[in-house]
């Protein structure tokens, strides 16, 4: 998925449209900011990429899964809405900041 994702990358830096058809989220989350849902011949959502993958209902009647670390974030109930790696390992150092403040 790398050439897919870098094709796709310099398409936008040309100002193009790019629409994709996949069922592969962490592809979509890592490639693509707005994310449009259809389920059953119906568009349910058309929104930014966080508010989709946290919206549980919407994946659900869609048939799709948070990307991983979205699901790892949802399963140790880490405050903020992770979407990648960098996002999860800034908020647990934030997390271990905040903690170490109510040690002493």
């Amino acid at each position: 998925m790398n050439i897919l994702g870098s094709i796709i990358e310099t398409l936008n830096q040309e100002g193009k449209t790019v629409i994709t058809i996949t069922h592969d989220m962490e592809f979509v989350v890592n490639q693509f900011e707005r994310v449009i849902v259809i389920a059953n011949k119906k568009k349910i959502a058309d929104t930014n990429k966080r508010e989709v993958f946290w919206d549980i209902k919407i994946l659900e009647q869609a048939i799709l899964k948070q990307p991983h670390v979205s699901q790892l974030n949802h399963s140790l109930k880490i405050g903020r809405r992770s979407l990648n790696i960098e996002e999860m390992i800034n908020k647990l150092k934030k997390e271990k900041l905040r903690l170490k403040k109510y040690e002493h």
